[in-house]
């Protein structure tokens, strides 16, 4: 069972103040949120890859979000499944990449 926490943090009169909420999803829901990791899981590998053969093949880098948000494109188009993630969850995706690559490099 997954545990999802959302936490709200605010400043209140300069003070940093934060609430954890605790969520009791449903089966249903907890195999949307299982399914949606998994497919966020399976495009970072994808587009890890191909950074990684673009490396190889061509010499350059794919480091920028906005050439990993094209690729996401592409990957989406040409499969259905991810289609039923949201777009900003993909580029979410794409940009911890990038930083991570950037960080490497």
């Amino acid at each position: 069972m997954h545990k999802v926490y959302i936490l709200i943090y605010y400043i209140y009169s300069m003070e940093l103040k934060s609430y954890k909420y605790r969520l009791y999803p449903s089966k249903v829901q907890q195999r949307g949120i299982s399914a949606q990791f998994d497919e966020c899981c399976e495009l970072y590998n994808v587009l890890l890859q191909k950074c990684k053969d673009a490396y190889k093949k061509e010499g350059i880098s794919l480091n920028s979000k906005s050439r990993l948000c094209e690729i996401i494109r592409q990957i989406k188009a040409d499969n259905p499944e991810f289609k039923q993630v949201y777009s900003q969850v993909l580029q979410n995706c794409a940009d911890r990449l990038s930083k991570s690559l950037r960080k490497l490099l």
